[in-house]
């Protein structure tokens, strides 16, 4: 067996110990590094906060987004979110 294919069977051993929500997680990540924006919720999930901590921030201005429609949806751009966890440092 390659090396290869050996690092993939102790990855799959490892992930099989990983707690649900864990999991869940990280597909979320890994489905939002295609994303161009996010919702208020996906922006919350992906920085691991609250989404009222988010609608300040944007209220605030410290988070920079733009409205869709006239009910308030909101989105982040990507760029503008990885500023912010970058500042949060």
């Amino acid at each position: 067996m390659t090396s290869f294919k050996k690092r993939i069977e102790r990855i799959n051993e490892r992930i099989q110990l990983f707690p649900l929500t864990e999991l869940l997680k990280l597909e979320r990540w890994i489905d939002s590094r295609d994303q161009k924006a996010f919702s208020i919720k996906q922006a919350a999930d992906h920085l691991n906060m609250c989404a009222d901590t988010i609608r300040k921030a944007v209220r605030e201005k410290r988070i920079r987004g733009f409205q869709i429609n006239k009910l308030g949806a909101w989105r982040i751009p990507k760029e503008e979110l990885e500023r912010f966890m970058e500042e949060g440092k």
